[in-house]
């Protein structure tokens, strides 16, 4: 009994539903049946007995098979004829057990089809009164006359089937309902982790974004690097490999922990890897003695600056909130972005070197070196001319000179210190060399440059300006003209700066990449902002020429452009 009680007190809702029902028809009709029956008391322990031990292992076997709609046709059809049958010993239809077969009927209800119910029902009616026909007809009455006697309790037998019926509808909508509400709250819930995994992730992105961002010191922000590339992608190691060099950067907390022979085999599958495949586009993963590693590369559209690796752990089983996105790609777009910025500060801090030292030149030759001229030709002409000057003229002349000599030194002190070698190098043509031949190696495209112009005549601005542009307009024709030529020209007229690039590319229609294409809109922002114009001609097939027009009348008094 107490194993039987557990078990079902385990089960779903809709069975302790149908045996508390049970259970309670069964006390109620039994207590009905002992209390009013006139039988002996041997047939009333009897019909007991085996209704209570009947009902205890129907309900066993109804729950023991919830699940199998055929176990339960069987087993309904098997309380039905067994419910017609009690009727025999009990009474037959005045016997309080006709209406035990409301469990049955509730039973097909909910487990079976609709109309299931009232076929059973109709099946026990049939056999009861065949029964109660056969059995307790000992006036020999007719089968009419008895459904006729006993149509007030068939109407009340099929009103409150009607009723239990409404009942098991309404639960079995109920139910649908609150399974419905149950997987909708589960949805809600991995939606929750799924929101707070995403969250977390963002920030963690941020985090790196904006921690290598402002760094300063290359080694640092290598670190920094490798730091958060571990922490993102839940790696056991995280390495960075610099292009060319081939040299190695560890995270600190696994410093040298890959050997030497263990590396070496590393970089030659790594070149297998690349050599198989012209473009990476995602991050590609190799296995060595065991040990799977994935990598990426570090590139810009003008430089490959390295590999970024991770060793991993385990494959990652739960990716849900970043199926969109490849953690170690992302990494590798933002450390190239970050290089290519921190190269770019280097090199613009050299153009500001360069700047100061042409305006620092430029005084010193307007002002100060002509200066010292003068009390150059000064003092020739007061050698020649001194045996036949006055004492007190040749002082004057002396202490004009020392004068002179004094302005030019405080002079020089208000100038910063650090003199321009005229001869020196053009600090902004080299970039731009530099630059396009790394570019040109890179993709397999020869790019030339056609520089005329006077470099100390280019503010620090238009500087800025000009390599942001050509650097636009040779990215755009390499990723999108697929050309092979590329020629640069830069010529400084009298109050004018013009810049064409032309290129062999496959072309584009004007006006569809106009409004489109972000590099476009960038180079005519670009140009705007020195109150420039832009020329664009492209023909399908033929190439492309931008022209990039310049106003230089706004200067110094040094020449330099405003």
């Amino acid at each position: 009994m107490k194993g039987l009680k557990q078990f079902i007190l385990n089960s779903d809702e809709d069975i302790k539903i149908l045996v508390t029902y049970r259970v309670l028809s069964l006390s109620g009709t039994s207590f009905i049946y002992i209390t009013i029956s006139n039988h002996d008391f041997i047939n009333k322990f009897c019909v007991v007995l085996c209704m209570t031990l009947s009902s205890m292992l129907l309900s066993y076997l109804f729950v023991k098979n919830k699940d199998s709609v055929c176990h339960i046709k069987l087993l309904v059809w098997i309380e039905t004829l067994g419910n017609s049958l009690i009727l025999i010993p009990s009474g037959g239809f005045y016997s309080p057990y006709v209406w035990y077969v409301l469990n049955t009927f509730l039973i097909a209800s909910m487990k079976l089809k609709k109309k299931y119910a009232w076929r059973v029902l109709l099946t026990y009616l049939i056999a009861s009164l065949f029964f109660e026909w056969f059995c307790h007809n000992n006036n020999h009455k007719s089968l009419v006359f008895i459904i006729q006697d006993r149509e007030s309790l068939i109407l009340g037998l099929v009103l409150m089937s009607l009723g239990l019926k409404s009942v098991a509808i309404l639960y079995r909508r109920i139910e649908k309902e609150r399974k419905a509400l149950v997987q909708t709250n589960k949805q809600l819930i991995l939606a929750h982790q799924d929101l707070r995994e995403a969250l977390n992730y963002i920030i963690s992105l941020y985090q790196t974004v904006l921690s290598i961002a402002n760094q300063k010191n290359k080694p640092h922000l290598i670190r920094i690097i490798l730091e958060y590339t571990k922490k993102i992608t839940k790696s056991k190691k995280a390495f960075f490999i610099q292009a060319k060099s081939h040299r190695l950067y560890e995270n600190q907390e696994n410093k040298n922990t890959l050997q030497n022979e263990e590396f070496e085999r590393l970089i030659v599958e790594i070149k297998n890897t690349m050599a198989k495949k012209a473009i990476i586009r995602t991050s590609e993963s190799i296995c060595i003695r065991g040990k799977r590693y994935r990598f990426h590369k570090v590139q810009s559209l003008s430089k490959d600056f390295g590999l970024l690796c991770i060793e991993e752990s385990t494959p990652i089983k739960d990716t849900r909130y970043i199926t969109f996105i490849d953690p170690l790609r992302f990494i590798s777009d933002i450390s190239a972005l970050v290089f290519e910025k921190y190269e770019l500060e280097i090199m613009n801090e050299e153009l500001i070197v360069s700047e100061e030292q042409n305006r620092i030149a430029n005084e010193i030759h307007d002002s100060v070196l002509q200066r010292l001229f003068s009390v150059s030709c000064g003092m020739y002409a007061l050698l020649r001319n001194s045996t036949q000057m006055k004492e007190k003229k040749l002082a004057e002349e002396l202490n004009f000179m020392r004068n002179t000599i004094d302005k030019s030194m405080k002079q020089l002190r208000c100038i910063i210190y650090g003199l321009s070698n005229n001869s020196a190098e053009n600090i902004f043509e080299v970039c731009l060399r530099d630059y396009m031949k790394e570019v040109g190696k890179l993709n397999q495209v020869v790019i030339t440059l056609v520089f005329s112009c006077q470099e100390e005549r280019l503010s620090t601005r238009y500087k800025k300006v000009l390599y942001r542009i050509i650097s636009e307009c040779i990215g755009n024709a390499i990723r999108h003209g697929q050309c092979s030529f590329i020629e640069v020209k830069l010529c400084l007229l009298t109050n004018v700066l013009q810049l064409v690039i032309i290129d062999d590319g496959i072309g584009f229609e004007i006006e569809q990449q106009r409004h489109k294409g972000l590099g476009l809109r960038n180079i005519i922002q670009l140009t705007k902002s020195l109150n420039g114009c832009v020329d664009i001609k492209s023909q399908k097939l033929i190439g492309t020429t931008i022209t990039v027009t310049l106003p230089m009348h706004t200067m110094d008094s040094k020449g330099a452009v405003v």
